[in-house]
């Protein structure tokens, strides 16, 4: 899993000062975030698109409605897994996860490895594997959806098609970049 990239100098959100709890400012940060995100949803991976509801979602829920809840805390994710991160109990999920690796941190995309669907995590790592199970990177659900459809581009490639070259013809096909990155050894 890559790391979220967030600019503090230059991302709109902070030039224009904007604040999750000014109700005005919502859409503004969710179309910011959707860019600075490259459309996909931060957890998942999965492309956002029409008819793909979504939350600016709260990494850190302790500080949801507090003066520390800023642009480091938002990502734009997909609602179900905003609503599966859970609402409820919220504090209390968040400090059975800790320590916990943090969405932008640098390292993430050596620490959290992915595999056949699935992502892992070396032994000793408690803060990736407190970050897999908060985030539910590793649901049945989720993992069986990459699974199809790294199997259908490597069908793809199997009938001789370029899959870089396909997947940047047609960007709306692109699901989950970081298992393409590992199956296909590919960058997009």
């Amino acid at each position: 899993m890559k790391p979220i990239e967030k600019d503090f100098e230059k991302s709109e959100i902070v030039v224009e000062n904007l604040h999750y709890n000014n109700q005005k400012d919502r859409k503004k940060i969710e179309i910011i975030l959707k860019k600075e995100q490259k459309g996909f949803c931060a957890y998942t991976e999965e492309q956002i698109t029409v008819g793909y509801e979504v939350h600016i979602e709260h990494f850190n829920p302790t500080l949801k409605g507090t003066a520390a809840d800023s642009y480091e805390n938002w990502f734009l994710v997909s609602a179900e897994w905003n609503l599966k991160k859970g609402t409820r109990n919220a504090d209390k999920l968040w400090e059975k996860h800790q320590p916990i690796l943090h969405p932008t941190d640098s390292s993430l995309s050596t620490r959290l490895v992915y595999f056949d669907g699935y992502y892992f995590y070396h032994a000793e790592d408690t803060e990736a594997k407190n970050l897999i199970d908060f985030l539910h990177l590793n649901d049945q659900y989720l993992v069986a959806y990459r699974q199809k459809y790294i199997k259908s581009l490597k069908e793809l490639v199997d009938l001789g098609v370029d899959i870089k070259k396909h997947l940047q013809r047609n960007p709306i096909a692109i699901q989950f970049p970081s298992a393409i990155a590992a199956e296909f050894n590919i960058q997009l």
